[in-house]
């Protein structure tokens, strides 16, 4: 009880860095359940129309690597049809043991820092859904992931819009933004979620 309640404090206060037993706790008291609510979708659904868009859903092809991917939420959006590859990490052993039971042939599930994870593979899309500023630096991060896009793949980055704007400012100094949009819910939360590139690969 006491660490849940530092653990909301520390949400609250926009804390960046949590510890991997604060996830696991987070995870094993149902604090993240509200993922799964309607009122998630609004971001969920921009990101999974930027990777129809951008990393070759609409034919079938797409390949996503979803960084911090929790219990694998963005997997059950995703019509099996669309992809061919999708590849979860999350540091959270509890939220991985919980998406396992998803895994198949074109799914896997890993429970590693985001940080030092290296995949055996290339993706046309990486997804960072509301991860970034829970990272010790968001941008080498990003940096770091970069070798692992496939030839014209995109990262695809969603954030609050409350906890964003500078790591926001960061990326656009460093990326080409192909496409962005805002989604608010029904009780006006907003998050902004962006479509990016390395300016080297701009098409």
């Amino acid at each position: 009880m006491r660490l849940m309640k530092r653990l909301s404090s520390g949400l609250r206060r926009q804390q960046r860095i949590l510890t991997k037993e604060q996830w696991n706790a987070s995870y094993s008291t149902g604090y993240w359940d509200y993922l799964h609510r309607i009122d998630e979708r609004a971001h969920y659904n921009m990101i999974l129309t930027y990777c129809f868009e951008f990393g070759g859903g609409r034919q079938g092809n797409l390949s996503v690597l979803d960084a911090c991917c929790g219990e694998g939420v963005f997997l059950d959006l995703l019509p099996p049809s669309s992809y061919q590859r999708y590849v979860g990490v999350d540091v959270s052993e509890v939220a991985i043991q919980r998406a396992e039971r998803k895994q198949n042939q074109k799914v896997s599930f890993y429970s590693e820092e985001i940080e030092s994870f290296t995949p055996s593979e290339k993706f046309s899309s990486i997804v960072f859904n509301e991860c970034l500023y829970y990272l010790r630096d968001p941008m080498n991060v990003l940096r770091r992931y970069e070798q692992f896009l496939k030839p014209d793949g995109v990262l695809i980055v969603s954030m609050y819009q409350k906890k964003g704007k500078a790591i926001w400012k960061m990326i656009e100094n460093e990326y080409s933004v192909e496409d962005e949009a805002r989604v608010e819910n029904k009780n006006r939360l907003a998050w902004v979620v962006k479509t990016i590139r390395p300016v080297s690969t701009k098409s």
